[in-house]
C-alpha cells in the first residue's frame, strides 16, 4: 500500500487496494505450490485461509446494526489511533505477548483445498467490503467500535486501519514463501 489511510476514502482504497494486490499475487498460482510449507510456517494456502477466516467477521460486524454495535461494544474511551500508531501497537502486542491467532483464525486445510475457490470467496469478500463501506459515514467510523481478540477494543476506523495493514503483512508473507519455493 503506498498511502498512509486516514479519510473513509482513503480507508475504502487501502481496502480495495489490499485485497486486490493479494488476489494479484495469488491469482494463476499452481495450487500445489499453494499447499508446500517449511520450517513449520503457515503455506500460502493457510495464509489466504486465515485471511478469510479473520476478515470475515469483521465484514459481519460492519453489517451489524449500529445500535446492536453500540450496546455490545460502547464508545472507546481513548482517542483514537493513526493508521500508522495502529500497526506499531499491534506489532508490539505480537511481539511482547507472542500472540498467535485464535483457533477460530487457524487455516485447516485437506486434500480437497482448491485455490480457485478461495480466490472466488476472497474476490467476493473484497467487494463486499466495498460495498458496506459505502454504508459508514467519517463520523460513524469512529463513533462506533468492533472487539479485536488480540488488541482489544478498536474504532471501526481503526479496526478498517487493521484489515489493510493485516492483508498487507501476510501478502508479505506470501511473497516471501512464494520466493523461498522458486530456491
Amino acid at each position: 500500500m503506498d498511502a498512509t489511510p486516514t479519510t473513509k476514502v482513503s480507508i475504502f482504497e487501502g481496502l480495495k487496494e489490499s485485497f486486490q494486490l493479494v488476489e494479484e499475487s495469488l491469482t494463476g498460482m499452481d495450487a500445489v505450490a499453494c499447499l508446500q510449507g517449511f520450517d513449520g510456517k503457515w503455506n500460502i494456502g493457510q495464509q489466504l485461509e486465515h485471511l478469510l477466516l479473520s476478515n470475515q467477521p469483521v465484514l459481519k460486524g460492519l453489517h451489524f446494526p449500529k445500535d446492536q454495535l453500540m450496546a455490545r461494544f460502547g464508545r472507546l474511551e481513548r482517542a483514537p489511533h493513526s493508521y500508522l500508531t495502529l500497526k506499531s501497537f499491534y506489532l508490539q502486542t505480537l511481539k511482547e505477548k507472542q500472540v498467535k491467532a485464535p483457533p477460530r483464525f487457524e487455516a485447516q486445510l485437506d486434500a480437497s483445498y482448491s485455490l480457485e475457490k478461495s480466490l472466488t470467496t476472497w474476490h467476493d469478500l473484497a467487494a463486499a467490503f466495498q460495498e458496506v463501506a459505502a454504508q459508514w459515514t467519517e463520523e460513524e467510523l469512529d463513533t462506533y467500535a468492533m472487539m479485536h481478540p488480540a488488541i482489544g477494543l478498536l474504532s471501526v476506523r481503526e479496526m478498517l486501519f487493521f484489515v489493510i495493514y493485516h492483508n498487507a503483512h501476510h501478502l508479505l508473507q506470501i511473497e516471501f514463501i512464494k520466493e523461498q519455493l522458486k530456491q
